[in-house]
């Protein structure tokens, strides 16, 4: 449950009763489809927004980028991260607290389990590809000459620079050229 979509920005925050509702007869339906089910949503969320008794029978999946989780009620999964970093390549971190494979009924063979050397083969076959992608004509100077100059590996970027990143990153280039960040 999260305002991903932007429902709120177009259409206004629904009250926390009509949000509450929503997930429950979601919860209900999968059940009723014979799958085991689950809330995922922000702590704020869990803690204002979803925080009814009439939901407490389902799991909760804390998102939380922090080094612990601070949500008190009981819950199966935190993701801790959206900057995990495996190969190269961001993901989402989450600890699981619950062996959710038994809970839902999976079958071994459904949980295939990748050993280290094909999780290895996986990120190399990804990482050739990702490198083959072109760097955004805008940036594509500055990328070569980066590369040239040994600052950059030549690995090529997965997404456009946030402006936060942008942000952080030049008030360390100031900082390293010796001025302070807010000149």
């Amino acid at each position: 449950m999260e305002d991903a979509d932007g429902y709120k920005a177009s259409l206004g925050m629904p009250s926390n009763h009509t949000l509450q509702e929503i997930c429950g007869i979601f919860c209900r339906e999968v059940e009723k489809a014979g799958y085991y089910t689950g809330i995922y949503a922000a702590l704020s969320w869990l803690e204002n927004q979803l925080n009814s008794p009439s939901l407490a029978q389902y799991d909760k999946w804390v998102a939380q980028w922090n080094v612990s989780c601070d949500y008190r009620a009981p819950f199966g999964i935190w993701q801790y991260t959206d900057k995990l970093v495996i190969g190269g390549t961001r993901f989402d971190g989450n600890w699981a607290y619950k062996d959710y494979p038994s809970l839902t009924g999976a079958k071994k063979e459904d949980e295939k389990m990748l050993s280290y050397e094909e999780f290895k083969k996986y990120m190399e076959r990804y990482e050739k590809e990702q490198a083959a992608k072109p760097v955004s004509a805008w940036a594509k100077d500055e990328w070569e000459e980066a590369v040239a100059a040994g600052e950059l590996d030549g690995t090529q970027p997965r997404a456009p620079l946030t402006r936060e990143q942008y942000a952080v990153s030049r008030a360390r280039q100031i900082k390293a050229e010796g001025g302070s960040a807010h000149d």
